[in-house]
């Protein structure tokens, strides 16, 4: 599973009380009716990895229609139906050397 960073959301958890969404993963099979459309469950992490919400989602009729065969548009098209926006990257700056 590869998980992605996003942008936080806060979520409520119970037993603990407010926690912090910060990765989203496709968790299961892709399910597809061809021609038709295609979906597939999810969740959001929290820092540690710790399932903090599931769910299932779907692609609309359009986004299917869209998808090529680049199969992270299936993700692509998840999160963004969820309101869920991938974290920006963090440039890494290289390590100095010594002369």
């Amino acid at each position: 599973m590869n998980l992605i960073p996003i942008v936080p959301v806060s979520l409520f958890d119970p037993r603990t009380g407010p926690v912090q969404a910060t990765q989203f993963g496709l968790i299961g099979g892709l399910t597809v009716v061809l021609g038709l459309s295609a979906s597939a469950p999810w969740a959001l992490f929290d820092a540690n990895k710790r399932v903090l919400q599931r769910g299932t989602g779907t692609l609309t009729a359009a986004q299917y229609a869209a998808w090529g065969t680049d199969d992270s548009w299936v993700t692509t098209c998840i999160m963004g139906n969820l309101g869920l926006v991938a974290a920006p990257a963090i440039p890494i700056a290289p390590v100095p050397t010594a002369p």
